[in-house]
């Protein structure tokens, strides 16, 4: 499993070291207020000319209005009792949705767990399986490899374990600091399914494409141990000790989406193309 410097381990965590900005006064409902504040910072980074990171914004942005709701969930960063909110996506989609933009084979089914505390997002945590049930996972330290990969010199790579895959990261944007999941267990429970969503930005599912959408509670736990990864380009990796996340069995609220053709762009770009990193 590739992971190199920010776009390959979590786009979405490393996005919000780029966030900040003012707030944009209470809306109805805690899930709309949420979804309002990722497109004030998805406009916010498009104004810096940060295109990706906007993207990114407005794909999570389209996500909470899909479901409703954000949960509320208790983590442990280093022992240290935090309340993040939180969304969780069930996304199934065929092999090829994603099309050129990925290198890989983009698996048939993920769950992504993204928790998220202060409201320029100042600490984020992402989760990223394949599959469900209680995954152990151990990807061996990050190194240096010498090689163009995505066009740097040296990236760091984790180990390849056998599957399942997960994929875990914390950054906290003020420090603009990264850490990966580099070994724990992750338990990723069965979505249960309720009421449809309504229905979906055509930048996320294009007209024509059929899907269904249904908002849906999750159970999800982890204790992992995470190293500090490198942000700038051809920073050397830290050699900072481990840290670790900590997340006590408990249910998170988000939606299951199946995508029965090509995704658009959103899709694509910010989900489709971090999970396909899961396989490889």
């Amino acid at each position: 499993m590739r992971l190199p410097q920010i776009a390959a381990l979590a786009a979405l965590a490393t996005t919000t070291i780029a966030c900040g900005g003012d707030g944009t006064g209470p809306a109805p409902d805690p899930a709309q207020r949420q979804s309002q504040r990722f497109a004030v910072l998805a406009d916010s980074l498009a104004q810096a000319g940060e295109s990706d990171g906007a993207q990114a914004m407005r794909a999570f942005a389209e996500l909470i209005r899909l479901s409703g709701r954000v949960s509320s969930v208790s983590a442990g960063i280093d022992g240290d009792a935090q309340s993040f909110n939180a969304l969780a996506v069930q996304l199934g989609a065929p092999s090829d949705a994603c099309g050129d933009e990925c290198a890989v084979v983009t698996p048939r089914f993920t769950q992504l767990l993204l928790a998220w505390r202060g409201e320029s997002l100042d600490q984020t945590l992402v989760f990223v399986a394949d599959t469900v049930g209680t995954l152990t996972f151990d990807l061996g330290e990050p190194t240096f490899v010498e090689g163009p990969g995505d066009g740097s010199s040296g990236d760091p790579f984790l180990g390849t374990p056998a599957p399942p895959h997960v994929l875990g990261a914390y950054a906290e944007s003020r420090s603009e600091r990264l850490w990966a999941a580099t070994q724990g267990t992750l338990v990723n429970g069965t979505a249960v399914e309720g009421v449809a969503c309504p229905a979906a930005d055509q930048n996320l599912v294009p007209p024509g494409v059929s899907y269904v959408c249904k908002r849906a509670d999750f159970v999800f736990a982890a204790d992992a141990t995470l190293r500090e990864l490198p942000v700038g380009e051809g920073d050397a990796l830290p050699s900072t000790q481990p840290r670790t996340v900590t997340i006590a069995a408990q249910p998170v609220a988000g939606l299951a989406l199946t995508i029965n053709g090509p995704a658009g762009p959103l899709a694509v770009r910010h989900l489709l193309r971090l999970v396909a990193r899961t396989g490889r």
